[in-house]
């Protein structure tokens, strides 16, 4: 299941953004806490094997074949002289007797010059205490020694200690043959994998590993046999008997018999499958961060851009209908400028920008009024079915942009059905969690197709940009991303349940809400003529080609106008002339932001009405409380006047 949520906040074109980055710090200190646990204790492995090294009577040294010491593990059977074990940076020779120190310093030479494991013995009839010694080239110039020092009669009690400690370590560990086939397990490797040891020991590796890891697994095993590597580790998916992926750390070592050849292998297993899933986690939080800042800055631009198409088309076409001329070639650019303005509308979406306007409202009756629009572009091959939930709790939204998300994801089942099939849209009221009366209240919103559904491998980025479920020639990659960003700019939770051939189910679920819904405003006429403008405008844009657009509309409106590039310049025109009425400024200016300016501008004009322009929404209008204070772009002539009359008309209201 992919889930991806936001959290409503009291302004939503830009709280999803803000919740992302908040969800992108939980992650980061969740991964912080699991490394300062690992640090506050050594890892498990080394437990495990310092476990079996004192079932064997054994110590591990790894360092430098003239005998400078890296690491030492040992359980505390191990006969160090004194009872001192050893730290790193001491020598084979301080640490060890004499003799011992200079078999393991010949051995380790052996095994680092030839790449094949070196063997030594303590001599026949010695009289000193039994020992045996193993070294391995383990890479980077090091060697890593397995001793064993044990009383002659020791075999059956050493059997018995390694068995103990092999079957309660705490990890899982198995012995496993050259052929895969597991020799020996305990009780741990058999709870992570599901399966008893009496299963597992007719099995081989590669029946219980993901079939995308046994190729790397092959390649690191290869190295081992063939001596350029002592051992190794890695990052291992496994299939547990119920079917649902484990995700391990794996260390291997091998035996080898008197010849050199791999006896078996020795594998420690520690479950790391939380720990990897917060961090993809924090990997696909981050790169949404990222994706949503490029989408957002290209959008920006994009805006200005169409700000200044849009507005010279309406200016001409009003200049062409004086005179009686047709504009059919200006109109052929208007549209296509609506559709690009559509499309930097998706890609704000997908960065949480989007400008909403967000009012209580009934979700059964966006799906109401969606219906007939469904029912046309669905076709007649897929059946429509809706069932809603009488009443539903209120929900806090757009209601234009939740129809949106109720037509991109009618268009993806259709053509997910080409064939036919059925389209269920489903509302009811859901309560998650425990806490106060009211809280946890969600209406949800349920989706469903019986279209062919949906692989893993599809879903894991299906929300994200430029990554779609059709053909090059077909979709943009857009359309989940910008239900994505919707959804969670909303304060919503969207989920998605699919398996190949049975279908596909969204739920979005967004907060409920006690107040009651809300009518939609009808829309203010765009009265004709513009010689109704009194009283000077301050203008800030830094953009030259929208500063240019704006200041001729206002101008041709009746307006005084004052135009500044930026903060600086806006201080010196607003000290200087008769009191500025209104200020219009671009919310993000290259010297500061516009929210800062019209604070200081107040100090000497208390009341001072302004109007934010931007391309994308932004947390900076919260002083303002009020949607009416922003414009986003791209903006016609025509919306600028309706905005500029409406804060005007606003703070004259106010005195």
């Amino acid at each position: 299941m992919i889930r991806a949520k936001g959290r409503k906040g009291r302004f939503p074109m830009a709280e999803g953004e803000r919740g992302l980055r908040r969800e992108v710090e939980r992650l980061k200190r969740e991964l912080e806490r699991l490394a300062s646990e690992g640090r506050e204790r050594p890892p498990v492995d080394e437990e495990a094997l310092s476990a079996l090294l004192d079932g064997l009577g054994a110590a591990l040294l790894v360092g430098k074949p003239g005998g400078t010491l890296s690491k030492v593990l040992s359980g505390p059977r191990f006969p160090w002289p004194g009872g001192r074990v050893p730290g790193p940076g001491a020598v084979l020779g301080e640490a060890l007797p004499a003799e011992l120190a200079e078999a393991l310093a010949r051995i380790g030479a052996e095994a680092e010059a030839t790449g094949r494991p070196a063997e030594a013995r303590a001599p026949a009839g010695g009289g000193g205490r039994p020992w045996r010694a193993r070294a391995v080239r383990a890479g980077a110039g090091r060697v890593a020694w397995l001793v064993v020092a044990r009383e002659p009669e020791s075999d059956e009690a050493l059997g018995a200690g390694f068995r103990l400690a092999f079957d309660n370590a705490p990890i899982g560990m198995a012995l496993v043959a050259p052929d895969e086939r597991f020799l020996l397990v305990n009780q741990a490797l058999c709870e992570m994998l599901g399966y008893t040891a009496e299963e597992l020991l007719q099995m081989r590796v590669a029946d219980v590993t993901d079939p995308e890891d046994v190729e790397e697994e092959a390649l690191k095993k290869l190295d081992l046999i063939e001596g350029r590597a002592g051992g190794f580790s890695m990052i291992k998916r496994y299939r547990h008997k119920s079917g649902r992926t484990i995700v391990g750390r794996l260390c291997v070592s091998v035996v080898r018999d008197a010849g050199g050849r791999p006896a078996f292998y020795v594998g420690q297993l520690e479950d790391v499958t939380e720990r990897e899933a917060l961090r993809r986690r924090l990997f696909q939080a981050e790169k949404m961060e990222s994706l949503g800042r490029l989408a957002a800055g290209v959008a920006h631009d994009f805006n200005n851009l169409l700000t200044v198409i849009l507005g010279g088309c309406e200016l001409l076409e009003e200049e062409l209908a004086r005179r009686g001329v047709p504009a059919h070639d200006l109109e052929a650019i208007r549209q296509a400028g609506l559709r690009a303005k559509e499309l930097t509308g998706q890609l704000l979406a997908i960065a949480r920008r989007r400008p909403l306007r967000p009012r209580p409202i009934d979700l059964n009756e966006v799906v109401r009024g969606a219906e007939s629009l469904l029912r046309r572009v669905l076709g007649e091959k897929v059946r429509l079915q809706i069932d809603l939930t009488e009443p539903v709790w209120t929900v806090e939204a757009d209601p234009a942009q939740l129809q949106q998300v109720i037509l991109n994801l009618a268009i993806n089942a259709r053509d997910a059905m080409p064939e036919g099939g059925e389209l269920r849209l489903r509302t009811a009221n859901v309560t998650l969690g425990d806490g106060p009366p009211g809280a946890g209240r969600f209406v949800e919103l349920t989706v469903e197709d019986t279209g062919p559904g949906l692989p893993p491998e599809v879903r894991r980025h299906l929300f994200e940009p430029f990554v779609s479920t059709k053909s090059s020639r077909e979709g943009t990659g857009l359309g989940l991303a910008t239900i994505y960003g919707i959804v969670r700019q909303s304060g919503g939770d969207v989920t998605v349940d699919s398996d190949p051939g049975k279908g596909t189910r969204f739920r979005i679920r967004l907060p409920g809400s006690d107040k009651p819904p809300e009518p939609e405003a009808p829309p203010e006429p765009i009265l004709p003529g513009r010689r109704e403008g009194k009283g000077r405008v301050l203008l800030v844009e830094d953009d030259a080609g929208v500063r240019d657009l704006a200041a001729r509309t206002l101008r041709a409106a009746g307006y005084e106008v004052a135009v500044a590039d930026g903060p600086a310049a806006a201080r010196r025109l607003a000290g200087a002339g008769r009191p500025v009425d209104l200020l219009i400024a671009d919310l993000v200016l290259p010297e500061g932001r516009a929210t800062d300016l019209a604070a200081e501008l107040r100090r000497d004009r208390p009341g001072l009405p302004v109007l934010f322009i931007t391309g994308y929404a932004d947390e900076g209008v919260a002083g303002e409380g009020s949607a009416e204070a922003l414009l986003p772009k791209p903006f016609t002539p025509s919306e600028l006047l309706v905005h500029v009359r409406r804060a005007l008309e606003r703070a004259q209201d106010r005195r």
